[in-house]
């Protein structure tokens, strides 16, 4: 991981991190080996949005690239339009599941796969050189507004019909408030859409993928039959079934793997996860003799491992990546996905079968310096003796934030009881360690 770089692309906040001037080198940067590089941008409604954008297409204009420029639309749209479009690259103005404040920039490869690490960071080593081509030669700017109904067409397969469903869609005021009702409407189905707005203030504000709890309310209200939450790019898929239970993304990870079984669509008998995911989903899918590959945190290193011959994979916040359809995790074509399978079962789902979780808590600590607060004795010992107790009946993963000074703990056990100890443990001795 570079100095710019998180696992997911660069993020910060506007200003403090993010900057208008960061973002023009990143364009600049990418001009370096090739200055007639066609780039297209997309961006999510986040108030920084505009501001970053134009910023990074004069940066690629000035080392003379074109840019196309297709306004608001899901980060999985901008991969699917670099594919298909021929583009070298494309980027996507967004910090994803973050509040307003903060905004980062995706970048795709032609293949519309998220960069490598190594391509990260060549572009880190680039961004203090600036090159400016000549007058004659500055690159080209096109706003474009088609692209995006291009994207909508390929979700929406009309032989997937939606008639017989109910749905609310909760689009975290982010960029999916005005994609993903019209491509579920057009299939048939009957929307009720919540938190649409675009004001970019509200992104990710106590609503989608992060916070179910109020869609589920609104299913139940409304008497739908599935609630679909979106984050504010619409990388991932939180779903609430009829009865306002909520189904994350291991479950749903679970369910799509059976389902692709079933069908010969699950190469090897594998999925891919990450850390991440809860032991129980390794249970669960041990019963429907379906491997489990996990991989460090993010989706791109999910989508790594499915490159090597698998063909579904995710991660439990919501991310799931069909291999074979898609090249970064989509929260609407998995959500249609769903439907589809559920109107091939002709079954509501809360008639699925979930996973038995491990135990498991969560907590996230700021600290002064997290690299050399996961490098502190005290805790390498800590985390080396709980391991010890805990054997193969549960598990710890201490991480450092991609994108904040924090450190992320996750302890995980069969047993509630000693999972509670170890968890209570850890974390008073990183509390105390960082006062």
């Amino acid at each position: 991981m570079g100095k710019y770089f998180g696992t997911d692309g660069i993020r910060g906040k506007t200003y403090e991190f993010l900057s208008p001037e960061l973002a023009f080198r990143v364009g600049n940067a990418l001009t370096r080996k090739h200055g007639d590089i066609k780039v297209i941008i997309g961006r999510d409604t986040r108030i920084s949005g505009k501001l970053i954008c134009y910023s990074l297409a004069c940066g690629v204009m000035a080392g003379g690239g074109e840019v196309t420029n297709v306004g608001i639309i899901t980060t999985p749209g901008v991969a699917y339009l670099t594919k298909s479009g021929n583009y070298n690259y494309g980027i996507m103005i967004t910090a994803s599941h973050n509040s307003a404040e903060y905004n980062g920039i995706k970048i795709f490869d032609r293949f519309g796969n998220k960069i490598s690490e190594a391509d990260e960071l060549e572009i880190e080593r680039e961004l203090f050189k600036v090159k400016y081509r000549k007058f004659d030669k500055t690159g080209k700017y096109l706003q474009e507004n088609k692209s995006v109904k291009k994207y909508e067409r390929y979700l929406a397969d009309p032989s997937c019909r939606l008639d017989r469903f109910k749905i609310v869609l909760d689009c975290a005021n982010g960029a999916s408030g005005k994609i993903a009702p019209e491509v579920f409407r057009s299939l048939g189905a009957e929307v009720v859409a919540i938190n649409t707005g675009k004001d970019g203030l509200k992104i990710n504000e106590k609503c989608g993928a992060l916070h179910p709890e109020k869609l589920a309310e609104k299913v139940k209200q409304v008497k739908a039959d599935i609630g679909l939450a979106f984050d504010g790019d619409a990388d991932r898929l939180i779903v609430i079934d009829e009865n306002g239970e909520i189904f994350d993304g291991d479950n749903l990870i679970y369910l799509f793997a059976k389902f692709l079984k079933s069908q010969n669509m699950l190469r090897e008998n594998t999925i891919v996860v990450t850390e991440m995911s809860n032991m129980g989903l390794d249970k669960a899918l041990e019963k429907e003799d379906i491997r489990v590959i996990r991989t460090k945190v993010g989706d791109k290193y999910v989508a790594e491992r499915l490159r090597e011959g698998y063909s579904f994979g995710g991660e439990q916040c919501g991310h799931l990546i069909f291999g074979d359809n898609a090249t970064s995790g989509d929260g609407i074509w998995a959500g249609l996905m769903l439907l589809n399978i559920l109107s091939i079962k002709f079954t509501s789902l809360s008639q699925i079968s979930k996973i038995e979780p491990f135990f498991q808590l969560k907590q996230d600590f700021k600290v002064k310096n997290k690299e050399e607060s996961l490098k502190n004795k005290h805790i390498l010992i800590f985390l080396e003796n709980c391991r010890k107790i805990l054997k193969d009946n549960g598990r710890i993963l201490l991480r450092a934030s991609g994108t904040e000074d924090k450190l992320r703990l996750l302890v995980e056990s069969s047993d509630e009881k000693m999972g509670k100890d170890v968890f209570t443990g850890l974390s008073n001795l990183i509390t105390k360690l960082e006062k």
